[in-house]
């Protein structure tokens, strides 16, 4: 990607590092939301069998 943008680099001279910084930055905050997106999931579905598994076997146990 870095490569790519200073590659171009002479040709939007004043640009050269704002490109490749804004699409940096843009590739980092879509990864951050699907790691978010992942951990909220991940969080809920364990979450969720716990409770449903400490629940089952509490109930079985009384």
């Amino acid at each position: 990607m870095f490569g790519y943008g200073f590659g171009y680099g002479p040709y939007y001279s004043p640009f050269w590092f704002i490109f490749p910084l804004i699409g940096f930055l843009v590739m980092l905050a879509f990864i951050g939301i699907i790691i978010w997106v992942i951990v909220r999931v991940v969080n809920r579905e364990s979450h969720y069998m716990r409770n449903h598994n400490d629940n089952h076997g509490c109930s079985q146990g009384s």
